[in-house]
């Protein structure tokens, strides 16, 4: 069964700089019911983790940063990522930002959403882009 909790927090201030933190915390507290062809190696599968991310928008309207970490933590060991970056709304609008990405995987067990890694990575990846929304 999966069980998911999460939590978002966003404070503004007169100047509109705003501090934006979510976080949440997962288990899986039994994945079984395997199939296979031949013996399995485990009949039960029990894993935990968290996430924690934060961003702040440094000039309003313009210039946000980010930072976040997530871990795993199960009987096949502890992937973990690090990572954090810029946005540059370039154009005073969120339709139009240049991105900084910059994140250090250690096993993750899935590939990025984004697709800034592939399940199993271990190193560090530099991404810059774009985005032009219509």
């Amino acid at each position: 069964m999966l069980q998911h909790l999460g939590v978002q927090i966003v404070c503004r201030d007169k100047v509109q700089r705003s501090l934006a933190a979510s976080g949440g915390v997962l288990s899986h507290s039994k994945l079984d019911r395997f199939e296979g062809d031949g013996p399995l190696p485990v009949r039960v599968i029990r894993d935990t983790g968290f996430y924690v991310q934060t961003a702040y928008m440094l000039v309003p309207r313009k210039l946000e940063l980010y930072a976040g970490t997530s871990y795993v933590f199960s009987d096949f060991g502890r992937p973990k990522e690090f990572l954090g970056g810029a946005n540059w709304y370039w154009a005073d609008n969120r339709n139009y930002r240049v991105n900084l990405h910059l994140v250090r995987v250690d096993k993750s067990p899935v590939s990025s959403t984004f697709g800034f890694y592939i399940g199993g990575l271990r190193g560090t990846v530099l991404a810059i882009g774009g985005t032009v929304l219509f």
